[in-house]
């Protein structure tokens, strides 16, 4: 995301959770964001198969909507594999 999207690494604060501090990757106008952590202990704990490429071919065919500036909008949250990769 960083090198082909010109994203950037970026400490969050989450106001609508206590103030609670995360690390994320946020595209250039902060609409989008990935919260790496988060998301890859998700994975772990649930036992699903990580979607991250996925979301980056979404990124690549312009299958993500545009959202609005600067409101962080979680992509994996609707990043889900219909049938997970073999």
């Amino acid at each position: 995301m960083v090198r082909q999207f010109g994203w950037h690494w970026a400490d969050i604060t989450q106001h609508d959770h206590n103030d609670f501090k995360v690390v994320a990757v946020v595209s250039e106008d902060r609409s989008l964001a990935i919260f790496p952590f988060h998301y890859c202990f998700g994975c772990l704990e649930n036992n699903v198969t990580p979607a991250v490429l996925l979301a980056f071919n979404m990124l690549v065919a312009g299958k993500v909507p545009k959202l609005e500036a600067r409101g962080y909008a979680n992509l994996m949250d609707g990043v889900r594999h219909i049938v997970p990769p073999a």
